[in-house]
């Protein structure tokens, strides 16, 4: 994030991605939430899941208090609307126009660095504790891999 704030955070990697409710929060996941919110960051989801799941997924694990309900941007239940990079550019715009160079994209696999970040302008995050390895996220343009929510928490608090 090349020493700038990170005035927004898109936040897609919470959970796997296999059956919604049959899934378990990632480790650390709602103390790194909370620490963010507390920093005044602003935090969108902007996932390939249709948007009515993936707000049923937040409200299940208690941190959709974290996201205002217009920013969790993901496909329509027809199927239209998964192209990563449209789907980050929808959220970029719903909080209000942030700047991509004041905003950091947080994922875990290539087309979240690809499809997403690069599409729109932002600086990337990988995360390996998602379905990506190191390779594959430094490969498709991560600018920093964390290895562990606590990891990832220390690149978005301090930068």
């Amino acid at each position: 994030m090349k020493n700038k704030p990170a005035g927004n955070c898109l936040v897609p990697r919470i959970f796997s991605r296999t059956r919604p409710f049959a899934n378990e929060i990632y480790p650390g996941i709602p103390q790194l939430l909370a620490n963010l919110a507390e920093a005044g960051k602003k935090m969108a989801i902007a996932t390939t899941k249709p948007t009515v799941y993936a707000q049923q997924i937040l409200e299940y694990f208690d941190i959709a208090h974290y996201f205002p309900e217009e920013w969790v941007v993901g496909s329509y239940l027809d199927g239209r609307r998964t192209n990563k990079g449209q789907l980050i550019a929808a959220a970029l715009k719903l909080t209000g126009g942030a700047k991509p160079a004041d905003s950091v994209m947080v994922g875990d696999r290539k087309f979240d660095m690809l499809g997403g970040a690069a599409a729109n302008g932002l600086d990337a995050i990988g995360v390996t504790y998602g379905y990506g390895n190191r390779e594959e996220l430094l490969g498709a343009g991560a600018l920093h891999i964390a290895d562990s929510t606590a990891e990832l928490g220390r690149l978005l608090l301090t930068n």
